[in-house]
């Protein structure tokens, strides 16, 4: 039960941070918290590799 609740707040901690992390870039952070909540640290990986919206409309 405990490692349940350990994955649980894993997963809200990679949902919160993937979600900031492609917001400060200029992508959607709701959607890409979702994607961290359901795929973890591969999404926050991915997320951050993306490429920064906000430096390319300078």
């Amino acid at each position: 039960m405990a490692i349940f609740f350990a994955l649980v707040i894993l997963w809200l901690a990679s949902a919160l941070y993937c979600g900031q992390v492609a917001h400060q870039k200029g992508y959607s952070g709701a959607a890409w918290a979702i994607g961290g909540f359901f795929f973890g640290f591969f999404a926050l990986v991915a997320a951050a590799g993306l490429p920064d919206r906000k430096l390319r409309n300078i």
